[in-house]
């Protein structure tokens, strides 16, 4: 019994699964998140932008 079938016997209708992958797709799209979340932390460590704050 592989983990998503334990899960789904322990949590039943409570499991909720996606795609294996939901990120970038590409080399292109993977430096374009990396850039953009590299860019986000800055902001923040220098001006304190809170604009993509997770759990406010």
């Amino acid at each position: 019994m592989d983990a998503h079938d334990e899960a789904v016997e322990k949590l039943g209708k409570r499991y909720f699964t996606t795609p294996k992958k939901m990120g970038a797709q590409t080399a292109e799209a993977n430096i374009n998140a990396g850039l953009a979340a590299a860019n986000q932390i800055v902001g923040y460590l220098k001006d304190g932008i809170t604009t993509y704050q997770v759990n406010k």
